[in-house]
């Protein structure tokens, strides 16, 4: 049995997480919307950090093998989604989500 110590078993876990986050976020915007409170959430994908850099050369073949660009977003990509975002849902949106 894989875990997060073996190999990228921890990923359904992970998964869940994000799954559960993005449903708070659409409950919170139902609960909050007469109080003219914005929530949204940006879920992206892996991202190439000194943590994962740690990490073999095996499991970072395992998690990059199951990302449809064939490689892990950089913090900078990352970063420059957020502002983007940002500036795009502020102003008109309630309760989106991004999925990168």
């Amino acid at each position: 049995m894989a875990t997060s110590q073996t190999k990228v078993g921890a990923f359904g876990v992970y998964a869940a997480s994000k799954a559960a986050i993005r449903s708070f976020v659409r409950t919170w915007t139902t609960d909050l919307k007469d109080r003219r409170i914005r929530s949204n959430v940006v879920s992206p994908g892996p991202i190439n950090t000194p943590l994962v850099s740690r990490q073999s050369a095996d499991v970072i073949g395992q998690i990059v093998s199951t990302i449809p660009m064939g490689r892990m977003g950089e913090p900078e990509e990352d970063l420059r989604w957020h502002c983007f975002s940002h500036r795009m849902t502020r102003a008109s949106s309630r309760g989106s989500k991004t999925v990168r």
